[in-house]
């Protein structure tokens, strides 16, 4: 571990030591300047934030070659994925429940949430298939925001932010990769006078996978534990984005069907017909005006799609269907009162008019529910600035569901900024996940399971110190410690007394960690940055370690500009073990991705090499329950050509 540290830490001085002779009025001035508004729902710069923020750019998306969003947070400090060969998961801060559909981080399409009202779940894969040249930059605010949010908005907030359009923009690409991974994307915008544009975007693929051996299966009655052209996925998805001076229309629609390759469930091994579905979709319309000088209104109405199906052969196929309908408005008045003092106010109302659970047999439906609800919040949200070097924010949500009853969350944030290159924040907050349809309504009497209307909304308490430092014109270190702790955490449980599984609160857990990262950027291209985190999740009844959770996590990457228009990329991920479901370990891992960019061949193309595992080294991830491996095998070593027209 020791040598871990050293070898990452010598690796990015060396790279800032070399570069410190050079030109450093640098783009990391950009950086620290671009506003963001997920953090208060009112645009804000990230010494500003109440909480350690994180902006992506589409900058680094490019040069490193990121294709999905999962691609992007797998780089971001205190972030790790889990992927079982169907979904891909997302943890942080050491927190990251198997199988839990990252239903207790709420993703954003900008500033629209994405989470789904069935399972509460997000999706970061090909899932959620987003042309990821359409994106201008994406948004990481770490922490408790139920108070903004409501549920879900438990241990973060990604906000995906598509481009503004400032000029026309005609993009298309094309990519082929290992495993007969073939992709093709377009982005086009348009600007027409000063008030209206335009934009639309969309991506397509098809990959058939590779062949996968599981010796969990290795007997002759389950194909030695081979599974055959069960690795294929089947993606596309539309984002349409267009605006009239003041009113602005958003549009998303995805579709993904998935072979799962693992025989989870206890399916049949090898059998082709195991597939899931997943569909969503959304429109949006909003009403966003500065009235006065220093009054801003905003409104919104909006409506929400998904959709999923799985095909599960056991002895007898065995199918399940969601489909989930809702539509909601929201209003926000924002107020600068005086000049220290920022007043904002928001309701937002939301009706699940259908989210329909279907389970069925070939000749017996096992399962068959409606379960529409409602939700009603209240927030406000108060920020004062009692002299220039502090500034105060105090909030609170009501939030009323028609099912579950009343759920109140609060914040507080004391910013202090002892010099003009430092600043200091000590951050409060609380926030909870209501349970969701699936957790508090799903029963099959024969197959043994029961729902339950006695279960109560998870909550975190979340105390964080965090210090952000313009070292020089061209770094910036950032560190922080946080304590939280969960409670009423659901997972699924059997229980004794109806001889039945379901949902139960079960109990707490407790995460404590720090983090800090170096970020360097000049403005010849160069840019690299270094995290480090320590995360220590353990149950508070037994002080046991808790599963799925890496204690360590190394983070870095560079982007060398070789000559004009040319750069080269690497990021590296280092990784200690984690426990499983099933009490064993996987092992400690290196991850290293490479990628060159080649820009404005000839004005018109630019092209990219991407080398994924580059080491090829094999390593695991933490499955669910469901599975009976402890842990699934990740890619080995795999390559991306990226062809992109800009016209």
């Amino acid at each position: 571990m020791k040598k871990i540290i050293s070898g990452l830490s010598i690796l990015f001085f060396s790279c800032v030591a070399s570069l410190f002779s050079q030109e450093s009025i640098d783009d990391l001035e950009d950086l620290l300047s671009v506003k963001i508004s997920s953090a208060a729902k009112y645009w804000q710069t990230i010494n500003e934030a109440p909480a350690a923020a994180t902006i992506i750019t589409s900058r680094e998306i490019e040069a490193y070659g990121y294709k999905t969003i999962s691609d992007v947070l797998n780089s971001v400090r205190g972030f790790y994925l889990s992927d079982d060969r169907n979904y891909t998961y997302l943890g942080v801060r050491g927190f990251s429940r198997p199988t839990d559909y990252i239903n207790r981080i709420l993703f954003l399409l900008n500033g629209h949430t994405i989470n789904e009202v069935i399972y509460g779940s997000a999706f970061i894969g090909n899932d959620f298939a987003i042309d990821i040249n359409s994106v201008e930059r994406i948004e990481i605010v770490r922490g408790p925001s139920s108070v903004l949010y409501g549920t879900s908005a438990m241990l973060a907030i990604v906000n995906i932010v598509t481009k503004e359009i400032k000029e026309d923009i005609n993009i298309v690409s094309g990519s082929i990769g290992s495993y007969n991974n073939y992709q093709a994307t377009f982005t086009l915008g348009k600007k027409f006078g000063t008030d209206v544009s335009i934009l639309f975007s969309g991506k397509a693929g098809d990959i058939k996978g590779q062949t996968l051996f599981y010796e969990e299966y290795n007997t002759d009655s389950t194909n030695n534990g081979i599974a055959e052209n069960l690795d294929w996925e089947k993606f596309f998805g539309f984002n349409l984005q267009a605006k009239y001076d003041k009113v602005s229309l958003n549009g998303f629609f995805s579709s993904r069907k998935k072979a799962v390759p693992t025989a989870a469930y206890e399916t049949v091994f090898n059998d082709p017909s195991t597939f899931t579905l997943d569909r969503i979709g959304l429109l949006d319309i909003k009403y966003d005006n500065r009235i006065t000088a220093d009054k801003n209104i905003m409104a919104r109405v909006f409506y929400d799609y998904t959709f999923y199906r799985g095909d599960w052969p056991f002895e007898l196929v065995q199918k399940d269907k969601v489909n989930g309908i809702s539509y909601g408005v929201e209003t926000q008045f924002i107020w600068d009162a005086v000049e220290n003092y920022r007043l904002v106010t928001g309701l937002e109302y939301r009706k699940i008019i259908k989210a329909e659970y279907l389970n069925w047999g070939e000749s017996t439906e096992y399962f068959n529910g409606n379960f529409p609800y409602s939700v009603f919040g209240v927030f406000l949200n108060n920020e004062y600035q009692p002299v220039e070097a502090i500034r105060l924010n105090l909030g609170l949500r009501l939030d009323n569901y028609s099912n579950i009853g009343t759920m109140v969350t609060p914040r507080v944030s004391v910013i202090y900024y002892p010099f003009n290159t430092s600043t200091v924040k000590l951050l409060y907050g609380q926030a909870y996940r209501a349970p969701n349809v699936y957790e508090y309504n799903f029963m099959d009497p024969v197959g043994g399971f029961l729902g339950n209307d006695d279960l109560k909304a998870e909550k975190i308490n979340n105390i964080e110190l965090c210090w952000e430092e313009r070292v020089s014109k061209s770094l910036f270190a950032t560190i922080s410690l946080y304590n939280f702790q969960m409670s009423d955490i659901i997972e699924q449980e059997f229980n004794t007394a109806d001889s039945a599984y379901r949902f139960e609160n079960t109990g707490r857990i407790k995460v404590q960690g720090a983090e800090i990262q170096f970020d360097y950027r000049l403005q010849n291209g160069f840019t690299s940055y270094f995290s480090y985190s320590l995360q220590k999740a353990k149950d508070n009844e037994d002080n046991s370690d808790v599963s799925n959770s890496p204690r360590h996590l190394f983070k870095f990457g560079v982007v060398l500009p070789v000559i004009t228009n040319l750069s080269v990329a690497t990021n590296i991920n280092y990784e200690t073990e984690r426990l499983t479901v099933y009490n064993t370990r996987t092992k400690n891992f290196l991850l290293v991705n490479a990628n060159l960019h080649l820009s404005k061949i000839a004005n018109l193309f630019d092209v990219s090499a991407e080398v994924n595992n580059l080491l090829n080294i094999t390593y695991k991830h933490p499955g669910g329950y469901e599975h009976l491996q402890p842990a699934i095998t990740q890619n080995g070593r795999n390559f991306d050509f990226t062809l992109r027209m800009n016209f």
